[in-house]
């Protein structure tokens, strides 16, 4: 606990409804920017339970009971070479805006979440962070990039239109 904040893991089935809603309404308020519709319960039950282990790993920061900060990673399993494998994927972390500032928050945050993963046997997370996020991770972290990501788009119904006119002739 640093500055009265308690940090805690907790397995998506041990969060109670109140935190659920807490993380959702920290999330929408962070992301609203980038999102179109809300997260709502259910969504945040089907995406942090929709994986071979039926539970996502949840950091959570706490203020006066309040959640000021998240930190979920979805467990995953590969093939790696000859082994099935289990990596973690590190999506939407949260934190309350007047709570960014203070690196240390974040690293006890994360480094308590990567302790239990590594009691899973998980032992390497991975993510598409932002922008903002990228810079802190990589330095706070040593994350490493594994590859560039490059977009592309595959038409899958072809109509001659306008702009295909455009783009092809």
């Amino acid at each position: 606990t640093s500055n009265n904040i308690s940090f805690l893991v907790k397995k998506t089935h041990e969060l109670d409804n109140e935190e659920i809603n807490q993380i959702n309404d920290l999330y929408n308020k962070i992301f609203k920017e980038y999102i179109k519709i809300p997260r709502t319960r259910e969504d945040f039950i089907i995406r942090f339970t929709n994986n071979e282990k039926k539970y996502s790993f949840h950091g959570i920061m706490k203020k006066n009971d309040q959640i000021i900060g998240s930190y979920p990673v979805i467990p995953n399993k590969f093939k790696y070479f000859d082994k099935e494998l289990f990596f973690g994927l590190v999506v939407d972390t949260t934190i309350a805006k007047e709570y960014q500032g203070n690196l240390d928050n974040l690293v006890e945050l994360n480094y308590l979440v990567y302790e239990k993963l590594k009691k899973e046997k998980i032992h390497f997370v991975y993510g598409v962070a932002n922008k903002k996020y990228y810079r802190i991770i990589k330095k706070l972290f040593s994350y490493r990039d594994i590859c560039t990501l490059s977009y592309f788009v595959k038409p899958l119904k072809l109509e001659k239109t306008y702009l295909f006119d455009q783009l092809f002739n």
